[in-house]
């Protein structure tokens, strides 16, 4: 009954209206080119897309509380990386945001952080420079980063990203001058394995080009952060 044919000639864009957006649905796009002489038409690709609330899928429920992750918060530069196994997070599916718990009643602004996120094998990190290679093709977020007092805090994905079912990699990166404070806690959750890595200074930032060249401190720990994803379900493969 939503049917409905989007012609133009030098289009950007399109807006429409979703009618009874509670119901689950998809909604498929075909993209055809017509010929200027017969008006033949040819179908080129299409795609798809869920009208759904995610599924929000919660790792770690510890009380512990730290200034290091997912930024440091105590330093003015910083590089951290995350794994969560694909064992707790689940199916596959796209990422629309991420969540993380913030332990301190104060508020707090931090601009120009950077998140990249990566589909690994990789379970844990095998020392304290076992950092993962990242680049802008993993970048999913870049803005601000701020809460206005202790709870849950998102951050909405620049770009959503395709989690394949695999260990995920989430990293933050803090390229400028400035710092809230040591009291600027974030709750995290004790494992098994080395789940977490994180370099900070107050002089010098990790280059992103060459990691390894980090001369400021290091770390590595069994532990990570309380974390939510919000988690669509992919859309059905289609084959022309």
């Amino acid at each position: 009954s939503n049917n409905a044919t989007m012609q133009d000639l030098n289009y950007i864009s399109y807006e429409f209206d979703i009618t009874n957006p509670g119901i689950y649905k998809y909604f498929r796009f075909e993209i055809s080119a017509i010929q200027a002489t017969n008006h033949g038409v040819m179908q080129l690709s299409e795609f798809y897309f869920k009208v759904d609330d995610c599924n929000e899928v919660s790792v770690g429920s510890g009380s512990s509380t730290g200034y290091n992750l997912p930024v440091n918060m105590y330093f003015n530069y910083s590089l951290t990386q995350q794994i969560y196994t694909a064992a707790e997070i689940g199916d596959a599916g796209i990422i629309s945001s991420i969540s993380f718990e913030y332990a301190y009643t104060s508020s707090f602004t931090m601009n120009n952080i950077k998140v990249y996120m990566l589909n690994t094998d990789k379970s844990s990190f095998s020392s304290n420079t076992d950092m993962v290679a990242i680049g802008d093709v993993d970048k999913v977020f870049e803005g601000t980063f701020s809460a206005t007092g202790s709870g849950w805090v998102t951050i909405e994905l620049d770009n959503p990203f395709v989690y394949t079912g695999d260990n995920l990699l989430v990293a933050f990166y803090d390229n400028t001058d400035g710092f809230p404070g040591s009291y600027y806690n974030f709750k995290y959750t004790a494992t098994d394995d080395y789940t977490s890595c994180y370099y900070y200074n107050d002089n010098c930032t990790p280059d992103l080009s060459n990691i390894s060249s980090f001369s400021g401190s290091k770390s590595y720990q069994k532990y990570h952060n309380n974390i939510k994803f919000c988690i669509y379900e992919p859309p059905p493969t289609s084959c022309i």
